[in-house]
């Protein structure tokens, strides 16, 4: 018999803390609140304003002394490149491997984290009027590299032996389990700041937020500045993190 795989089961694999490797996100443009997708049939590339399969990427450093990575589309594992004149495209990965630069980009870390190419002056990728993604030096409508994942941990209460725990509609309790319900990931912002957002592993749409007074919820896919948070050291040098 084959026993079925739970997430109870993985959770006994998983080391805790752990980074989530290698990163996921969407490539956002945030003045028209789209994303670019790409279409695993024909690897063609084009603009959503979706946030699912087709949007997500995969960010796979090639060279730390460079910078250079590869995008990875998650849903076709195509490869995001751009020709000499800027024109997005996507071609097929060679064993994680391209034959020329097309496909090397880097990214950014400016006031926002923008994804640049490696062979084309820097140029981000930008959208013009149409909305048709295409790598050129104007910075104006520039895709901002969304992490979607991060850092799994457990956030625990030594005094109560309790954990912050997220329900399948997004109720927030403390829970004495350590499973995945209790599991939340926390993903840099990439705002220029320390800020972070901490979402649901379980239930990854849900995102935590607060509200005037300390009230703590969680909505669906909220990414403004009530859906930020600092995780720091206490000043009192005690264990544990505020």
């Amino acid at each position: 018999l084959i026993p079925k795989i739970g997430v109870n089961m993985l959770l006994r694999e998983i080391q805790f803390p752990c980074v989530e490797n290698p990163p996921s996100c969407f490539l956002t443009f945030s003045d028209v609140w789209t994303h670019l997708s790409c279409n695993p049939s024909d690897g063609s590339t084009f603009m959503s304003k979706n946030r699912l399969g087709w949007e997500k990427w995969e960010i796979i450093v090639q060279d730390h002394n460079t910078g250079h990575s590869l995008i990875k589309h998650k849903a076709s594992s195509r490869l995001l490149s751009a020709d000499s004149y800027g024109n997005i495209y996507t071609q097929e990965a060679k064993d994680g491997t391209v034959a020329d630069s097309s496909a090397l980009w880097i990214i950014q870390e400016n006031i926002v984290r923008s994804v640049a190419h490696s062979n084309l002056n820097l140029g981000a990728i930008n959208t013009r009027g149409d909305l048709t993604p295409k790598v050129s030096p104007d910075n104006k409508n520039h895709a901002i590299v969304e992490y979607i994942t991060g850092e799994l941990c457990f956030f625990s209460s030594p005094d109560h032996d309790r954990r912050m725990s997220c329900g399948p509609m997004g109720k927030m309790s403390m829970s004495p389990n350590w499973k995945g319900w209790e599991v939340f990931r926390i993903i840099d912002v990439g705002d220029g700041s320390r800020h972070v957002r901490i979402t649901s592993w379980t239930h990854d749409t849900k995102v935590l937020c607060h509200a005037d007074q300390g009230r703590v919820f969680t909505s669906n896919n909220e990414f403004g500045m009530q859906s930020k948070w600092v995780i720091e050291r206490p000043d009192d040098d005690s264990k544990g993190v505020a």
